[in-house]
C-alpha cells in the first residue's frame, strides 16, 4: 500500500480494528503514528517519535477525563491501572475521600492507595489538592516516613539530573524548558552559526554521562561540553564532538558516555558548525532532548538553631528532615533525641561538651529534643536536609511511575504549582 504517513497509520488502525483490537491513530511533530493492542498492551507502530513524543490525535475520545490532550501515555496508564485487582477498590474509596473534611486524614488515605494502584490517575490528582491545605504537615510526613527512609538508602543512584535543573541558551525561546522535560515533543533551535544550551543543576553533582537528542537534521558537527564547579567560575571544557563516536542520525541521538571526575554545577553544550533544517526555517542548530545523567550531592544545611537554651529544647522543624549533624555551644552532659510524631522520641546521640561540640546524627524526625546534664547550653544548630510533603510526594510519583516518565514529569508540575499557591 502506497500513502504518506497518515494514511499508512489509518490503515494500520483499520486492520487492527477489523479483528477487535483497540486502535487509534497519534499525532507525532510532522508525523501520524498509531497504537494498537497487541500481547495484553499498547503497541505504538509506524513510529518515529516514542511514546513522550505522541499525542492524541483530533476527534479521538482522551482517556482519564480529557487529561491526554498532549500525551497518549495516559491510555497505557489506564490500561494498566484496569488491570489491577485493586483498581475498582481505589475508586470505591475515592469516593468516599471525597466527603473527608480532615486534610491530613485524607492524605493518609490517598497515600495508601497509591500502593495498591498506583497507576489510578485520580488518586494523584486527589492527593495534590490536599497539598493546597497548609496546614497539612505533621501526619502527612508521617505517612511517607518509609519513601524518605528509601530515598536516603538510593541517593548514590544515578539518574537523570536534567528535569529539575534551569535551562537558558544564547536565544531565549518559549521551548527551552522542553529539552528537558522529557518528552521530546518540541525542540529548541537558533538560527545563528554559532549557539549555546546551559543547565545549572541546583547544586554539586557528579556527572556519569551526557546524551543530545537533535532535531532533525540541525546537530552541530563541532561542539564543546563545558563545565563550572563549586570552586570555580571560569568555563572548562571536559569533553567533545570527539567523545560522541559517530554522528547522529536524522533526530537522532549523540553519546557521551563516559563523564568526567570534575564535581559540576553547570554544563553548557557550545556548537559549532550547524546544519541547515530542510523545511525552510533556517534553523542551524535544533535540540529535542538534553540528559544529564549523575549524582547530585546531598547539600545539608542548617535547617533549624535556637539560642539561650539552658537545660533543655525542643525544635519543631515542623517538615520531616533527614538529620546530619548537631553544633552545640555551651558545657555539660548532652542527649540528643528525635521523634518523627512529636510524642515519641529516641536517643540518637550523646557525649559532653565543653566550649563547642558536634554531634553525628542520622535519620530522620519532624521533632528534636536536646537535654543537658550538669551545665547549660546557650546556642546549638542542627544540620541536615528538610524536605516538604511535596517533596516526598514527587519522590514516591517517581518511584512508582517509573515505567511512565511522562505520567511522572507532569504530576510534578502539578505539585510544584500546587505548593506555590
Amino acid at each position: 500500500m502506497g500513502s504518506v504517513c497518515g494514511g499508512i497509520s489509518k490503515f494500520g488502525v483499520d486492520m487492527a480494528q477489523a479483528f477487535g483490537l483497540p486502535a487509534m491513530p497519534v499525532g507525532q511533530p510532522g508525523h501520524c503514528a498509531f497504537i494498537w493492542y497487541k500481547n495484553g498492551g499498547f503497541a505504538l507502530s509506524n513510529d518515529i517519535n516514542g511514546w513522550a513524543g505522541s499525542s492524541t490525535h483530533g476527534g479521538i475520545a482522551p482517556a482519564w477525563n480529557g487529561l491526554t490532550k498532549y500525551s497518549v501515555s495516559w491510555y497505557r496508564l489506564m490500561d494498566a491501572a484496569q488491570k489491577s485487582d485493586k483498581y475498582w477498590l481505589t475508586e470505591k474509596i475515592l469516593l468516599a475521600t471525597k466527603y473527608k473534611s480532615d486534610m491530613n486524614l485524607k492524605f493518609t488515605i490517598l497515600e495508601k492507595m497509591t500502593e495498591w494502584c498506583p497507576q489510578n490517575w485520580n488518586i494523584w490528582l486527589d492527593l495534590i489538592e490536599t497539598l493546597k491545605d497548609k496546614d497539612l504537615i505533621k501526619d502527612a510526613s508521617d505517612s511517607l516516613l518509609d519513601t524518605l527512609t528509601s530515598v536516603r538508602k538510593s541517593l548514590a543512584a544515578v539518574s537523570n539530573l536534567a528535569p529539575s535543573s534551569i535551562a537558558t541558551a544564547s536565544e531565549s525561546s518559549d521551548s527551552l524548558e522542553n529539552i528537558i522535560d522529557l518528552s521530546g515533543s518540541t525542540s529548541w533551535g537558533s538560527k545563528e552559526t554559532t549557539a549555546w544550551v546551559e543547565l545549572d543543576l541546583q547544586g554539586v553533582c557528579d556527572i556519569s554521562s551526557v546524551e543530545i537528542q537533535w532535531w532533525g537534521c540541525s546537530a552541530s558537527s563541532d561542539y564543546d561540553i563545558m563545565i563550572q564547579g563549586p570552586d570555580n567560575k571560569d568555563w572548562v571544557r571536559v569533553q567533545g564532538t570527539e567523545d560522541a563516536g559517530e554522528s547522529p542520525s536524522f533526530n537522532g541521538w549523540s553519546y557521551l558516555k563516559t563523564g568526567w571526575k570534575d564535581q559540576t554545577t553547570k554544563i553548557r553544550v557550545q556548537m559549532r558548525e550547524g546544519e541547515m533544517d530542510y523545511w525552510g526555517y533556517k534553523i542551524l542548530f535544533g535540540i529535542r532532548r538534553l540528559v544529564v545523567n549523575g549524582i547530585r550531592h546531598d547539600d545539608n544545611v542548617v535547617i533549624a538553631s535556637s539560642k539561650d537554651i539552658g537545660s533543655t529544647v525542643g525544635i519543631d522543624l515542623v517538615d520531616l528532615c533527614a538529620l546530619h549533624s548537631l553544633e552545640v555551644t555551651g558545657s555539660g552532659s548532652v542527649t540528643v533525641s528525635r521523634s518523627t510524631d512529636g510524642v515519641t522520641f529516641s536517643e540518637i546521640a550523646s557525649g559532653d561538651v565543653e566550649g563547642e561540640g558536634s554531634f553525628e546524627l542520622s535519620g530522620v524526625a519532624t521533632n528534636i529534643r536536646v537535654d543537658v546534664g550538669g551545665g547549660s547550653v546557650s546556642e546549638v544548630s542542627l544540620v541536615g536536609v528538610r524536605y516538604t510533603v511535596g517533596d516526598l510526594l514527587k519522590i514516591q510519583a517517581q518511584e512508582d511511575l517509573a515505567d511512565n516518565i511522562e505520567v511522572y514529569s507532569d504530576i510534578a508540575k502539578r505539585i510544584d504549582e500546587a505548593t506555590a499557591e
